[in-house]
């Protein structure tokens, strides 16, 4: 059974978005009557879900340019002294807030209009070509929440990444480039810039993607899977990512996030939600719990690939009986140009090749690299 959108509240929308596309020039009142039909209405279509997240962190960041265009305006005219002087010295520690609040104000009761910039106009557009083309609805399991089918534990550092499951039997490490290497040592106001939470949300997404490949079953099978699962995957499975860090857990389980590289990878996220049944959950576990994933993820560069595999067979001798999972190169292209793509430009698509499994004893080539 289905919860499906109801065709009054589709055309509703529709039009709502085809005049905001029409004439982009919007009153603050106008953009959160926007926002709060496509949040609603996004609430049965599970990938128009992460639009509507990048919708609102767009519109978000296009406000805050404005919230500050006025508190500069108010500092130029002397708006800003004139407050300062009119606060005793005690309270003077809530200039700053005040300051804002007047800003917000402002831009709340003036009747200017602000034109939309293209970034927002994108999801809009997105948003409105999946509302004519594609039926937006929902299974009702996937609104019920469920305990998971699956865990895995992954973790990123400065030099790689990795996770593991031992439901599915599988585990992957991902080599960082020389080029990310160096991004991460650079200040954060270089355009080149990587964060770690960017590397913590890639590997996040990586064992998303790992999951989907092995419920598409168009890979290599682990013989141990038909005992764990003797009456096959459920049609919704539920998948638990165990992290040590808080901004991902965040990011898995609202989408929500605040980095331009996680806008990107919300969109991907949002394409395989809409390739697979698969609803991502995750949880947090503290870094001293977390050790598999975090040996995985610190890769002695010094050693050659043979050296370090038999080093990781050495330290977690089960993994050898697991499968390994081996993104596709076309994959690791597209999560490569998110890191260092201009989050203005339109978002990747992601590849009908995810990637494959191999029996992790067999593996012969190179871990792969980002």
């Amino acid at each position: 059974m289905t919860v499906r959108l109801p065709s009054i509240k589709r055309d509703r929308l529709l039009k709502l978005i085809s005049e905001t596309l029409a004439n982009p020039s919007l009153s603050l009142r106008d953009i959160t009557i926007l926002l709060g039909h496509v949040s609603t209405e996004t609430t049965v279509c599970r990938w128009m879900r992460c639009s509507y997240f990048n919708l609102q962190r767009v519109l978000s960041q296009f406000l805050q340019s404005r919230h500050q265009s006025i508190k500069h305006y108010m500092k130029r005219n002397g708006k800003v002294q004139i407050i300062s002087d009119q606060l005793p010295p005690s309270l003077c520690y809530r200039l700053a807030s005040l300051i804002g609040k007047e800003a917000a104000t402002f831009l709340w009761n003036a009747n200017k209009r602000f034109r939309l910039d293209e970034p927002v106009l994108r999801e809009l557009r997105a948003i409105k070509h999946s509302l004519k083309t594609e039926t937006w609805e929902i299974y009702i399991l996937q609104m019920i929440p469920q305990d998971p089918h699956f865990t895995s534990y992954g973790d990123a550092s400065f030099l790689g990444g990795g996770a593991y499951s031992d439901e599915l039997l599988f585990w992957f490490r991902i080599v960082w480039s020389p080029d990310i290497v160096a991004g991460t040592k650079l200040k954060a106001s270089n355009p080149k810039y990587v964060h770690i939470n960017s590397l913590e949300f890639l590997v996040a997404f990586l064992q998303e993607v790992a999951k989907v490949v092995r419920l598409e079953g168009t890979s290599h099978a682990h013989p141990g899977l038909a005992h764990k699962f003797p009456n096959g995957f459920s049609h919704f499975p539920v998948l638990l990512n165990r992290t040590d860090n808080t901004p991902t857990e965040k990011w898995m389980n609202d989408a929500h996030t605040n980095s331009p590289f996680a806008r990107l990878l919300v969109n991907l996220h949002g394409q395989l939600l809409k390739r697979s049944s698969l609803t991502a959950l995750s949880d947090h576990i503290p870094g001293d719990d977390n050790f598999a994933a975090d040996f995985i993820s610190r890769p002695n560069m010094k050693l050659s690939h043979h050296q370090l595999l038999s080093q990781t067979f050495c330290t977690l001798p089960w993994m050898r009986n697991y499968d390994y999972v081996q993104p596709s190169p076309k994959l690791c292209s597209v999560l490569r140009s998110c890191l260092f793509s201009n989050p203005k430009q339109a978002p990747p698509m992601i590849p009908a090749n995810l990637g494959h499994f191999v029996p992790a004893d067999s593996i012969s080539s190179s871990f792969a690299m980002i």
